[in-house]
């Protein structure tokens, strides 16, 4: 009777998963220091991050403004993975390496950036981690989940000198 009762909560809950993705709307904001990457790092750099998504679930707005960095800016992205982690890359903001989609804008060495990303810019960066190229919903649920952060590298920390973990304001 248990394993009988176990396994119809697994089922219903599996048959019920895909709904979840299909949350729509909101505003989202990361407040970053270097404080906050993995590991720290002892910079003046921070970031400040706003975003919109709209009621169709199909595109995301953004700013990104920021300054203070010890190196020169060479990218910026949003990842997925929960505060204190690393994860995959899941959409490029900006890069001056050359190596993001087509239509990647700059980054400046401070100020702001602003723009417009859809299902098209979801890389597969986080692909290992479940959310593949091109699954939008996947990475606004992440957001509204706290397991989504921005980052901003530069040339004397590759991996990033500023993070912000991403929270949900409003629907």
């Amino acid at each position: 009777m248990r394993k009988t009762l176990i396994s119809a909560v697994v089922a219903g809950s599996l048959a019920i998963a895909p709904a979840a993705w299909a949350v729509a709307g909101g505003s989202f904001v990361a407040h970053g220091r270097s404080f906050q990457e993995v590991p720290a790092i002892s910079s003046a750099a921070m970031i400040e991050f706003t975003g919109t998504v709209d009621e169709s679930n199909t595109t995301l707005t953004y700013t990104l403004t920021y300054s203070g960095f010890r190196g020169n800016v060479t990218q910026s992205h949003i990842h997925f993975g929960q505060m204190g982690v690393n994860g995959g890359i899941v959409i490029f903001l900006c890069s001056n390496l050359g190596n993001g989609p087509v239509g990647t804008q700059a980054c400046p060495a401070s100020g702001t950036i602003t723009g417009t990303v859809t299902a098209a810019n979801v890389g597969a960066g986080a692909a290992p981690q479940g959310i593949p190229a091109g699954a939008f919903s996947r990475i606004t649920q992440a957001i509204r989940q706290g397991v989504a952060y921005v980052n901003v590298h530069t040339d004397l920390f590759p991996g990033g000198e500023a993070r912000g973990q991403l929270a949900f304001t409003s629907n």
